[in-house]
């Protein structure tokens, strides 16, 4: 039995830049990934299966159609790029939320590829599939490095070096932001540009007012048309002590907060969990 761990994106920025000509946004991010997320297990068996527990389990289950989650999409890409017949009874430990900015479905994909190569010793090309599948999960096959994510999500490469461990506090207060309306709703004036960055950040500070200062989420805007309350969601994280930098995550709806100190993270995590118990509500990591 092999178990892997599907960590939680984080977009630390998120700028966009333009459009394709066939209408695909081009994008520039710094993408991190927690020591949260969710865990898949393979098992040999003579025919495929997937089964699916956990928190969101059932609501994940809701959404899908039988055969459209982006596991059983990565399985058929796999199986037709490499001729090979994938006989595993899968079980997908479901943590991340659904429409949280968190790429809870493109990292398990991209978990569930890179576990197939491992396991069935093939030398494919895994970003030719990724491709195929969306533009979040070729990022998502470098977990838990860092990477920045450019073009349509497919142009990769590494992220400066960054602090060793940067905790965080991820909130959802219960929101869904759909991510493809959430970009049919943008409406941007003047295109962002690039981010360049600095070869290193040595201490947490220092990258948080980086991406402060020279930064934004051009996703927000949108979002929070979807979701007005996004904006109690920011003020009450930036509102604890120690907080360095607020931001939401990819389309959202989840939002983050980068913390000074571990203990600040976890006393700010206890304190928004218990003035807002039906909350989601997680402290975690920023990996390097």
């Amino acid at each position: 039995m092999l178990c892997i761990s599907a960590p939680a994106k984080v977009n630390l920025h998120l700028h966009i830049l333009g459009k394709t000509e066939n209408g695909y946004h081009i994008l520039d991010s710094l993408v991190c990934f927690t020591d949260f997320g969710d865990t898949l297990t393979f098992e040999e068996d003579k025919m495929f299966s997937l089964n699916i527990v956990g928190e969101f389990a059932n609501l994940l289950q809701s959404h899908d159609l039988a055969g459209q989650n982006l596991i059983e999409k990565s399985v058929r890409e796999f199986e037709n790029a490499t001729n090979i017949k994938v006989n595993l009874r899968m079980t997908l430990n479901k943590n991340i939320p659904l429409g949280g900015g968190l790429g809870g479905g493109s990292s398990d994909a991209a978990a569930t590829l890179n576990a197939l190569q491992r396991i069935y010793k093939t030398d494919i090309n895994l970003e030719k599939i990724t491709a195929k599948l969306g533009s979040d999960i070729t990022a998502c096959l470098n977990a838990p490095r860092p990477v920045i994510m450019r073009s349509t999500g497919n142009d990769i490469s590494p992220a400066p070096v960054l602090p060793q461990k940067t905790p965080a506090v991820l909130v959802n207060a219960g929101q869904h932001c759909a991510t493809p309306e959430i970009y049919r709703t943008l409406k941007m004036h003047e295109f962002s540009k690039s981010v360049t960055f600095p070869d290193r950040f040595d201490a947490i500070d220092s990258l948080s007012d980086f991406i402060n200062t020279h930064t934004r989420n051009d996703l927000y805007a949108p979002a929070l048309k979807a979701e007005p309350s996004l904006t109690k969601t920011i003020d009450i994280i930036k509102q604890q002590t120690g907080c360095l930098l607020t931001r939401l995550s990819g389309s959202g709806a989840t939002c983050f907060g980068i913390f000074e100190t571990e203990d600040m993270a976890q006393q700010a995590a206890s304190q928004i969990k218990t003035t807002h118990p039906e909350w989601w509500v997680v402290q975690t990591t920023l990996l390097s």
